[in-house]
């Protein structure tokens, strides 16, 4: 699996209402990708995988 690319983004120039309907819009694709019975078993894939690799610190 791939590691993720950084992506960053310069939300200061929006208006707040902006920044707002972007979120929202965006909360709702995600919630969209995770309503499909494949991408949620994906998802728990890679976290019991992550989990299993996982180092305990103290």
């Amino acid at each position: 699996m791939n590691a993720p690319r950084r992506l960053r983004f310069d939300l200061s120039q929006m208006g707040e209402a902006d920044r707002h309907n972007l979120a929202a819009t965006f909360c709702e694709a995600v919630q969209r990708f995770y309503d499909d019975p494949e991408n949620r078993k994906r998802f728990e894939e890679w976290q019991r995988e992550r989990q299993a690799h996982k180092i305990v610190t103290a």
